[in-house]
């Protein structure tokens, strides 16, 4: 018979060090996946990566003096995606994930469970830095929950297609001449601020959607 002999449990110590090390081991991945110019983390596709927020919020919440960069990371990629093609700010709420690096052209499926996570990352983001551009973005999720993701009865739609009369993104994109008539010629140009300046991106139909504000520089 063989005879296991238990080994001794560890300290409270160790474990609270080894805790420590797996905590700053995950923050150094995620600074050298960072993408410091456009926000987010890697390249396209971009995700919300609500985990990630969650994570360097609450790491800078613990101890602010010491993780001033994890607060920087994730507040950064909260303005790009408010920024950027992945927020419906006509509609409220926000796209499945960006195609593109810079938060540009979204894939324009809306899930439930992102509107909720995106929602808390928000709020946490407003708790962090006081913007109320964050709140009011999360303000724009439940508007939108509310009122397209909510059956008769109540309940919640998990989704919302990216399809729209057989093609993707149809019901979200804009043609020149909608712009125009919308807008006026002035306002409707390429350049102008209206429309996101240089970051209103042309998709290959010649449509257009114009995410909140140009990219950075």
């Amino acid at each position: 018979m063989v005879t296991q002999v238990a080994k001794p449990p560890a300290s409270e110590g160790s474990v609270r060090h080894r805790v420590a090390e797996l905590l700053q081991e995950c923050q150094e991945a995620l600074e050298r996946s960072h993408d410091a110019q456009a926000g987010g983390f890697g390249t396209a596709p971009k995700f919300p990566s609500t985990v990630n927020l969650d994570f360097l919020l609450r790491r800078h919440a613990r101890e602010p003096g010491a993780h001033a960069l994890a607060r920087s990371m994730a507040l950064g990629q909260l303005e790009a995606m408010r920024a950027g093609g992945i927020h419906d700010v006509l509609g409220g709420g926000f796209h499945r994930y960006s195609t593109d690096r810079m938060w540009l052209v979204p894939h324009f499926e809306k899930m439930l469970y992102d509107q909720a996570l995106i929602a808390d990352a928000l709020l946490d983001g407003f708790q962090v830095s006081g913007d109320e551009a964050h709140s009011s973005t999360a303000r724009g999720i439940f508007t939108y929950v509310l009122r397209d993701l909510t059956s008769p009865e109540g309940a919640f739609y998990s989704a919302e297609d990216a399809d729209s009369e057989g093609e993707e993104g149809r019901f979200y994109v804009w043609t020149p001449a909608q712009n125009t008539e919308l807008l006026g010629e002035a306002d409707a140009a390429p350049s102008s601020p209206r429309v996101g300046g240089t970051a209103r991106r042309h998709l290959e139909d010649g449509t257009s959607h114009p995410p909140a504000a140009p990219p950075p520089t």
